[in-house]
């Protein structure tokens, strides 16, 4: 036998130490369950409080990122230049330069005068290409009329568009001017 049997074969426990005993034991048992609810209800509580922030996040996260993609994909026009597209602009910077070069000339009181007709811009979006074939080059803009006064000469704008280039399709002008493709068409009472 070992020393531990030996002291334990000593050791006499009357039946009211062992009554004693056991009811310590069972109390210990009871406040050790009691703590261990105690606790996985704290968690459960936590978890009730911290899922829906999390969620609420992770949303935010969610719509931060793919939402400016999907109006960028549903706002861009394919726009055929010479060696270029515009509309599926390859950076930000490029798509917001190509939107604040054309704010100036988007509206309808965009005017230009050809041979003798004034022109208004269209809210149409065109799609041509300058080696389009149906296109009949007019000229370049060349002069940006008063502002309190409609263009009334040659190639003249009501808005600074210099440079742009000028072509005819049909009845209608078709104006390239950085990057974008305007499309006017007679005024109807601007022959002069």
């Amino acid at each position: 036998m070992n020393k531990y049997q030996k002291i334990m074969s000593k050791v006499k426990v009357t039946p009211q130490m062992k009554e004693k005993i056991l009811t310590q034991v069972e109390r210990s048992r009871n406040s050790v369950d009691q703590n261990d609810a105690g606790q996985k209800n704290r968690k459960i509580i936590l978890l009730k409080r911290w899922i829906p922030a999390c969620a609420a996040a992770c949303l935010a996260i969610v719509i931060g990122l793919f939402i400016p993609k999907i109006n960028r994909v549903s706002s861009s026009k394919s726009v055929s230049m010479e060696n270029y597209t515009v509309g599926n602009a390859q950076t930000d910077e490029a798509a917001e330069e190509v939107q604040q070069d054309t704010a100036i000339y988007t509206g309808s009181s965009s005017l230009l005068f050809v041979d003798a007709t004034l022109y208004v811009q269209t809210n149409d979006q065109a799609s041509y290409s300058e080696s389009d074939k149906d296109l009949e080059y007019v000229g370049e803009v060349s002069a940006v009329s008063d502002a309190d006064k409609e263009p009334d000469r040659q190639l003249e704008a009501s808005t600074d568009i210099i440079g742009a280039k000028v072509y005819r399709l049909g009845n209608d002008l078709v104006v390239f001017y950085k990057g974008s493709c305007l499309l006017f068409e007679p005024l109807s009472d601007g022959t002069y």
